[in-house]
């Protein structure tokens, strides 16, 4: 099983699966593998922090950021990246919030990953 969750809680992630961050920074302090493909653009990101708007934030990424992806590619290089170890993918909005990473997670599902939100 894989998982996603966020900043605050990577001392609990640790014990059960790699961190690898999906966000476009990581906060300081934090030493952890990234993986940018999965990251929104900048652009995406400083329109849904001006219009605070899921729908078009939810559109926009799944077209511009996971449209131009393979999700089987995308799992392999993810899994490399934990070392065959489960992984956890990490941004920095907490559990329930609207946030990237929940899109991202039901993409890898609708191709057979198993991934859901760590609950630790």
């Amino acid at each position: 099983m894989n998982y996603t969750s966020y900043y605050a809680k990577l001392n609990k992630v640790e014990t059960v699966a790699v961190p690898i961050s999906i966000s476009l920074s990581i906060p300081m302090g934090v030493i952890i593998k990234s993986y940018k493909k999965l990251a929104p653009s900048w652009s995406i990101l400083s329109e849904y922090k001006e219009k605070h708007d899921d729908a078009l934030y939810t559109e926009r990424f799944k077209k511009e950021i996971l449209g131009v992806l393979d999700t089987n590619e995308v799992a392999k290089e993810l899994t490399t990246l934990a070392d065959g170890k489960p992984f956890c993918l990490m941004c920095y909005e907490k559990s329930g919030s609207f946030c990237h990473r929940n899109i991202v997670a039901e993409w890898l599902r609708n191709a057979g990953v198993e991934i859901k939100e760590l609950t630790v």
